[in-house]
């Protein structure tokens, strides 16, 4: 009699254990179910959002068009510009000493760790009246997501960059043989406001 009150006594344990692991799972799925659902809705509105702010015409990443203006004999390159497609992206260009010398700085915000820059010495082509470079430095910067207030680590990735930049449309476009960051952009000289 004792040996079967006492089974029973386990059985209800064991069925009480088994109830209270279940309702803890099925919470568990529960709440990863919501977090999933919520994140996927605030990153559709995020989408919507930058979709009615922003509209970009899709210009094309390689023209098919003679690189520069065919109309102007020579270019003056220098100034601040942005690329109107994602803003995250700037282009400095400065005219050097030399005739035709220029040297650029791009930098762009990959996102709240990663960012990259280029630091290019370009010379100018009046035959394609663009401006060519090799030797292209670019640069990684990482900050640790752990502590976002230190300074980031900078880790060169190549020193080694090709490409040019060259006017098309009153914009500049950069085409970059090494690793093509350039494709999409199309960047738009800065205004003071």
């Amino acid at each position: 009699m004792k040996a079967e009150k006492r089974n029973k006594k386990n059985d209800k344990k064991k069925n009480i254990l088994f109830w209270i692991l279940l309702t803890i799972g099925i919470l568990a799925v529960a709440t990863t179910i919501g977090v999933l659902i919520y994140n996927a809705v605030k990153n559709r509105k995020t989408d919507e959002t930058f979709d009615e702010t922003y509209t970009y015409a899709g210009e094309p990443t390689k023209p098919s068009v003679e690189y520069g203006d065919a109309e102007s004999d020579t270019i003056d390159f220098s100034g601040e510009y942005f690329d109107r497609a994602g803003e995250k992206t700037s282009l400095s260009i400065i005219r050097g000493d030399e005739d035709g010398s220029y040297s650029v700085s791009i930098f762009t915000q990959e996102d709240d760790y990663t960012s990259y820059s280029w630091e290019i010495d370009a010379s100018y082509d009046g035959d394609s009246k663009a401006l060519l470079y090799e030797g292209g430095t670019c640069i990684r910067y990482f900050t640790d997501p752990s502590d976002s207030d230190g300074e980031p680590e900078a880790f060169v990735l190549y020193e080694n960059g090709s490409g040019k930049i060259f006017s098309h449309d009153d914009s500049l476009l950069w085409l970059d043989d090494v690793d093509d960051k350039g494709s999409g952009m199309l960047f738009t000289r800065r205004t003071a406001e």
